[in-house]
């Protein structure tokens, strides 16, 4: 809430009596209560009243020098006064609501207007009352304006008093202008301020809802802005605890390890997706789930025959393929004997075999090839006989 200094001060004595409009006393009586909020008759039909048959407001709110604080600034599910916006609130700082303009901070419930009254699903048919819910409408059709070569400069004097304006478009031939604001909330402060009021000859103007505007353009450009306002009222609802937690020591390690949590999570969901079972079709014709490269399937508990047959073939291949390399790498007889004789010929001579020098008859010490000799001419002479 935008709070202000000074008090809200009264816009009318407080024995003023707050009835229906001048130029609705003079109407036809369509119902037996007149509500200020809505200008008609409870009941009654709002096309009766003619456009002719206006007079100019009795009152017009001074932004200037009625704002101020009220009961409703210290609440923050007031609404703003519509009786201000009209310029005839007889209560002040006594008021229950909102003596002041809408500001960028103030968001209200799309099924509400900015003064708490309900907004209904469709436009009236006239397009005046409080607008739909369904759009978010910020442009105002102004009509009954005086033609003049500075029809421009004198629509942005009168309505930039109610908010931040966003386009002036201006139709000189018709004296019509549409008025669009930056918000919702004070295009219908402005709608309610201005209906029946002057600007600077005297008219009296027609204020409605403009429709809505065909150009595709122009839709992109409320859509973005549609957006943005989004994105704004979001982070305005983002506490200042938040906030400040986002910059205390250590909050950017943790940003880095969640996005590293996040890059390993999505890791190993695309490796299980990419290791889930392929169809294939079975010596059946019909299509299985693969879970191996046996063409065994789980479900069915079933082999491929084709499948099947050809990875026994391949089994059979590697067998012998491995066989013929682990009969490549065992040494021949021939290789055996001479490794076992260059083992032989380098061995270091065993001290327990040395011959004593007290020994008559020494055995001379053979070598391993003539031991070999010997031992095939034994071999030979045992064969003969």
């Amino acid at each position: 809430q935008v709070r202000m200094s000074r008090p809200a001060r009264r816009q009318v004595a407080k024995d003023k009596v707050i009835g229906p409009h001048p130029s609705a006393r003079d109407k036809q009586q369509s119902g037996q209560t007149y509500n200020i909020y809505y200008d008609r008759w409870s009941g009654g039909d709002s096309r009766s009243q003619g456009l002719n048959s206006k007079s100019k407001a009795q009152y017009r709110c001074d932004p200037i020098k009625d704002s101020g604080t009220t009961k409703g600034t210290y609440n923050p599910n007031a609404y703003f006064c519509a009786f201000f916006a009209k310029g005839c609130c007889p209560h002040g700082e006594d008021c229950a609501w909102l003596h002041r303009l809408p500001t960028r901070q103030d968001h209200v419930e799309s099924g509400l207007d900015v003064f708490g009254r309900e907004r209904y699903e469709e436009h009236r048919e006239d397009r005046g009352g409080v607008g739909s819910m369904l759009s978010d409408t910020k442009t105002l059709y102004v009509g009954k304006i005086h033609i003049s070569p500075d029809m421009q400069a004198i629509v942005e004097k009168h309505f930039k008093a109610w908010g931040e304006i966003e386009r002036i478009k201006i139709l000189k031939d018709k004296g019509v202008a549409f008025v669009t604001y930056q918000s919702r909330l004070n295009a219908e402060f402005a709608k309610v301020a201005m209906t029946d009021q002057s600007l600077d000859h005297g008219e009296i103007l027609n204020i409605r809802w403009a429709t809505e505007d065909p150009n595709p353009r122009s839709q992109a450009i409320a859509k973005r802005k549609a957006v943005e306002m989004a994105r704004e009222a979001i982070e305005s609802k983002i506490s200042g605890d938040y906030k400040q937690a986002q910059h205390l020591p250590g909050s950017e390690e943790a940003i880095i390890e969640q996005s590293e949590k996040r890059q390993r999570y999505d890791t190993n969901l695309k490796e299980t997706q990419q290791s889930q079972p392929t169809l294939y079709i079975g010596a059946d014709g019909l299509y299985y789930y693969d879970y191996g490269d046996y063409g065994y399937n789980f479900e069915t508990q079933q082999y491929d025959p084709g499948r099947l047959s050809h990875s026994q073939e391949h089994n059979k291949n590697s067998i012998q393929q491995s066989q013929l390399q682990e009969e490549s790498k065992v040494p021949s007889l021939q290789e055996r004997i001479k490794a076992s004789l260059l083992t032989s010929a380098n061995a270091a001579p065993n001290p327990s075999l040395a011959i004593s020098a007290k020994d008559k008859k020494p055995v001379p010490v053979k070598s391993a090839l003539s031991a070999l000799a010997g031992y095939s001419s034994d071999s030979e002479s045992g064969s003969e006989s």
